[in-house]
């Protein structure tokens, strides 16, 4: 039975007892946007997306944590929540450490999301990669393209870059007359919203190369194409610089939403983000990457019962969420890996190698 009701933007909602707003919101079907926040988590109260004011107080209070009390008078939809959530996010961004797509993709003329195709090629070197189905095989962009997404690859500033070109053409050659492709000009759709890490320092590139292959860059033959075996090699090159939640990611569909800027608080961009260096963490089959966590500790809560399981290291600007001192990431996850890739809200845990954060599909081995 409702112990009383709360209003939101003029509209009454009953609440129960022990109810948040949040909650009372979500049951009378009222959107409140959130990040931070995950059903059956204790709330972190770290993101403030869900700030709503009171608007008797006039003070902000995050609506995930706050008890629902009959006769409050909120507003969740105004112009002053908006700048509030928007604020807070790029806060959030200004210390984000990460590309959502990489240079690559950005620079190709068809938006193709490159090192996903080359990763679904080297999962599944049988299988048409779904990156490019969309694509006209008939009428391949890349057949007459001059390659400016290797003038992009990150990849030539430690020896050559990949040579994208001529894998996707190798693709498109393996794959054309395969059944289940599909004839279509549609490119893959964007998201207006771009995280950009920004200029590699030589201690970053040595990160992305740690899972790449060294391989020197294969030449194409004198038919001026790869062969399969190089093709699929060289997809093995990349560095993967892009993010494994790029089409999944909270943050980015938040920033999008509401229009927010990266570089608002460019001084703290300026630090490269809470004075942190990028960094990957590498378990058996998960990765974590503390510069593109928001600190929302969900994984934290979800691996809580464990003897050593994530914690929070540091404070203020060098706090991120890490394994204890002298526990490895696998660990420190155990058997909740899987959930903690589930439960994070971006891309800072994901599965080692996969085509992408929903999947556990690994690349082939790489060869070093």
């Amino acid at each position: 039975m409702p112990n009383g009701a709360i209003s939101i933007d003029g509209l009454e909602i009953p609440f129960q007892e022990g109810d948040t707003i949040l909650a009372a919101a979500k049951r009378a079907g009222m959107e409140i946007p959130t990040l931070c926040y995950l059903d059956g988590l204790p709330p972190a109260t770290s993101c403030m997306i869900c700030v709503v004011i009171d608007k008797r107080t006039g003070h902000a209070i995050p609506s995930c944590a706050a008890r629902a009390s009959d006769g409050m008078e909120l507003e969740s939809d105004t112009e002053r929540v908006r700048s509030l959530r928007k604020g807070a996010l790029e806060m959030l961004l200004s210390e984000h450490l990460g590309d959502c797509d990489a240079p690559c993709s950005l620079a190709c003329p068809a938006s193709i999301n490159i090192p996903k195709a080359l990763r679904e090629f080297r999962a599944a070197p049988d299988t048409p990669p779904q990156t490019l189905s969309l694509l006209n095989f008939e009428k391949f962009p890349c057949l007459d393209c001059h390659a400016p997404c290797e003038k992009a690859c990150r990849r030539g500033r430690y020896d050559s870059p990949v040579a994208i070109r001529y894998i996707l053409i190798k693709v498109r050659d393996i794959f054309r007359n395969a059944s289940d492709k599909i004839a279509s000009t549609e490119a893959r759709k964007k998201i207006k919203f771009q995280s950009k890490f920004g200029p590699l320092e030589s201690d970053d590139i040595a990160v992305f190369m740690d899972s790449a292959s060294k391989e020197p860059r294969h030449e194409p033959e004198h038919d001026k194409l790869l062969s399969a075996k190089q093709a699929l090699a060289e997809t093995a090159r990349c560095m993967d610089c892009d993010c494994a939640a790029t089409e999944n990611c909270a943050l980015r569909d938040l920033a999008d939403k509401f229009d927010a800027n990266q570089s608002t608080f460019k001084e703290r961009r300026g630090e490269r983000g809470r004075g942190r260096t990028f960094a990957r963490i590498r378990g058996e089959k998960i990765v974590m990457e503390p510069g593109k966590c928001v600190l929302c500790g969900r994984c934290v809560e979800t691996t809580r019962e464990r003897e050593r399981g994530l914690v929070f290291i540091g404070r203020g600007y060098g706090k991120i969420v890490s394994p204890p001192i002298g526990t490895s990431l696998d660990e420190a996850l155990g058997d909740l890996a899987d959930i903690c890739v589930e439960r994070c809200p971006t891309g800072a845990i994901s599965f080692l190698g996969a085509v992408d954060k929903n999947t556990t599909t690994p690349r082939s081995e790489t060869t070093t």
